[in-house]
């Protein structure tokens, strides 16, 4: 099973970038600037490295990957 570190440093890998999210929360845990936020591979270890969940940047360059939420 692939750690949250290893998910972040994948996804960064394709072209998507990772965001640090508080485990039981569903906003990110970097601050208020969030949506600006592009990790390099240095930087990684320092956000996903207390048990941080993870989300991603979605719907920009160069990945316009979208979440779609059916409810």
């Amino acid at each position: 099973m692939a750690t949250v570190f290893e998910a972040a440093r994948d996804s960064l890998a394709l072209g998507i970038y990772p965001v640090p999210v508080k485990p039981g929360a569903k906003r990110p845990s970097c601050g208020e600037n969030w949506q600006d936020l592009r990790l390099t591979v240095d930087e990684l270890q320092s956000y996903f490295d207390n048990g941080q969940n993870i989300g991603w940047l979605l719907g920009i360059a160069p990945r316009f990957i979208a979440d779609i939420d059916f409810d």
